[in-house]
């Protein structure tokens, strides 16, 4: 979480960030409460995540879970083309991460999100296609059915007998 500031409000922080996402120069003497865009941009994204009501705490009053909503808005705000995310549910109990992998289904939209995780419930969650590395080879790949039913990846990531 290097990119947040955690003095400054939820919204402050998605305004920021929507702020730094233009395309034009930006104006350093522009005032974030003139822009309506921007505030109403904000708004519908914090619905989105559930965190409109909190909108005016500071940031690190909330939740790790929470505040790692606010880290995945603002990797949204800019409408990337490709999202990279490393373990995206950890530190994050079961049903949270669930929960996190439905919005980061809902922020995605067209960006093409690619993650690295350990959490074999969320990537068959999430994933539309998953690539199994081995010692750094490519063990195999597919569809989630695929990889699930594949007896090497059950043997050595899913709980096979011989992995235990």
């Amino acid at each position: 979480m290097n990119n947040l500031f955690f003095e400054l409000s939820v919204i402050d922080n998605v305004l920021l960030a929507l702020y730094g996402a233009e395309k034009r120069h930006l104006r350093l003497l522009s005032r974030l409460e003139a822009r309506k865009d921007l505030r109403a941009e904000a708004e519908r994204l914090l619905l989105t995540v559930g965190l409109w009501e909190r909108r005016e705490e500071p940031l690190h009053i909330l939740s790790y879970g929470d505040q790692r909503l606010v880290e995945l808005l603002t990797a949204f705000t800019s409408s990337p083309e490709i999202v990279l995310l490393d373990e995206p549910s950890a530190g994050l109990p079961t049903a949270e991460a669930f929960a996190f992998a439905d919005i980061i289904r809902r922020l995605a939209g067209e960006t093409t999100v690619l993650f690295c995780a350990h959490d074999m419930d969320l990537v068959f969650n999430l994933a539309d296609e998953i690539m199994v590395l081995y010692f750094g080879e490519i063990m195999a790949k597919g569809l989630p059915a695929e990889i699930s039913a594949n007896p090497k990846v059950q043997e050595i990531y899913l709980g096979g007998e011989e992995a235990c």
